[in-house]
């Protein structure tokens, strides 16, 4: 009974610490994405993380709830869900399973067998990706962790410069070469 109440308190003890956090990521970065290892506390939770875009970016922001396997008492998240906000615009984005938006990926795949081993589902994990404007964002990430000491979720922010689209690529050529026009008719003159 003594340890039932310890293990109890200490559950309490993590989500207070745990619970609805706050966190701030640099993007864009010169590696593929930054990546943030969170930790909940048991029963319901929403995170924060907030980012910054100077420009036009193509990229993404993929929520990997630990879920299941081995850990399936000490560590699970259910009901995950991600929201990203461009505050600046008021767009919002809600993430979609990686198997409906990308494609189911197989056991068989090295990088998503590493993930499961690690306790991570590549195809019950949410993303969000394609174009987004200059703003300040938000990402909400939400779920209830229901592992006896709560739960734990990696969630990855990559972004790369959006290529501009034809017409302003073609733009941009017709701009250059009237630029080189007038720079060779003033070395004639």
């Amino acid at each position: 009974m003594r340890k039932l109440i310890t293990i109890a308190a200490t559950a309490l003890a993590l989500q207070s610490a745990w619970a609805n956090n706050t966190y701030t990521v640099e993007v864009p970065t010169d590696d593929p994405y930054t990546r943030i290892d969170a930790g909940t506390g048991y029963g319901a939770f929403t995170d924060t993380v907030n980012f910054e875009l100077d420009q036009p970016y193509t990229g993404l922001v993929w929520l990997l709830p630990r879920n299941g396997g081995l850990n399936f008492l000490l560590d699970n998240i259910n009901d995950a869900s991600l929201t990203l906000r461009n505050d600046t615009t008021g767009q919002t984005w809600l993430g979609e399973s990686y198997a409906t938006a990308v494609g189911k990926v197989s056991a068989f795949n090295l990088q998503a067998l590493a993930l499961d081993l690690a306790g991570f589902d590549v195809n019950k994990s949410l993303i969000i990706t394609g174009d987004f404007d200059a703003g300040d964002y938000s990402a909400l990430i939400s779920g209830k962790a229901t592992g006896l000491l709560g739960g734990t979720y990696v969630a990855k922010f990559g972004f790369t410069q959006a290529i501009p689209e034809p017409g302003t690529s073609a733009l941009m050529l017709l701009g250059l070469a009237g630029i080189g026009l007038l720079a060779s008719r003033r070395r004639t003159h």
